[in-house]
């Protein structure tokens, strides 16, 4: 009887191990399918915009080419889908990468589901913490969930308060004029001229660095305007 109950339990035992080796290696080879994926999106996401200028040749915006955004759609749902699958739901960074993949074709509502994902995994670094929440605030300005992209773009600043000097000013001044953009682009005039005028003030902040205060200047002049 003993040498019958150990026989069992060391069967158990293997069929036990064989099973997490090849689960392991399914989760192996999802993560590398998953990487692939990434790498071909980021690269569409690249290529495949395009500027628009006015007849002075100055960008007035930019443009996505059809076949780029068809084939992103669909590799983004292919990546979405092992992500939903793997033990750990997806590093924030990965949830990034397909979160700004929606957002290039225009899938709002997946963009926001995986840019909120990517945040519940407390991204351990501060630039994709900020990115996750641009796109979080981007894709809720869209879907016309204002307040919660305005909380978005408020915890995007104040992530950079622990910083000093240039770096804390040039930084959030970025964001401010990211999020002048979705209040102008909804014609939120009132809320637009609150953050911009935040954005001019940060520009006093860059004047011991001349080629931070030109880029900044620019970020400014670019959404300068209520309505866009």
């Amino acid at each position: 009887m003993l040498v019958a109950i150990l026989a069992l339990l060391i069967s158990l035992a293997a069929s036990y191990f064989g099973w997490k080796q090849n689960g392991d290696q399914q989760e192996l080879a999802a993560r590398s399918e998953l990487s692939q994926l990434i790498q071909r999106m980021a690269a569409l996401q690249r290529d495949g915009s395009e500027d628009i200028n006015d007849d002075k040749g100055q960008r007035i915006g930019v443009t996505q080419r059809e076949d780029a955004v068809v084939e992103t759609l669909a590799l983004a749902g292919q990546a979405a889908g092992i992500i939903d699958h793997l033990d750990d739901g997806g590093t924030a960074s990965e949830c990034y990468a397909v979160a700004l993949a929606f957002k290039f074709v225009g899938e709002d509502r997946r963009a926001a589901e995986f840019s909120e994902k990517g945040l519940r995994k407390d991204p351990p670094h501060l630039t994709l913490r900020i990115g996750l929440l641009h796109v979080k605030a981007y894709s809720n300005f869209k879907l016309g969930n204002y307040e919660v992209g305005r909380d978005a773009m408020r915890a995007a600043v104040d992530a950079r308060n622990f910083q000093s000097g240039l770096i804390r000013a040039y930084g959030q001044l970025h964001s401010y004029t990211f999020w002048a953009e979705r209040e102008r682009t909804t014609e939120s005039c009132d809320e637009w001229e609150v953050v911009i005028s935040e954005a001019r003030s940060l520009l006093e902040e860059l004047a011991g660095n001349q080629a931070a205060r030109e880029q900044a200047s620019r970020w400014i002049e670019a959404v300068d305007t209520c309505p866009a």
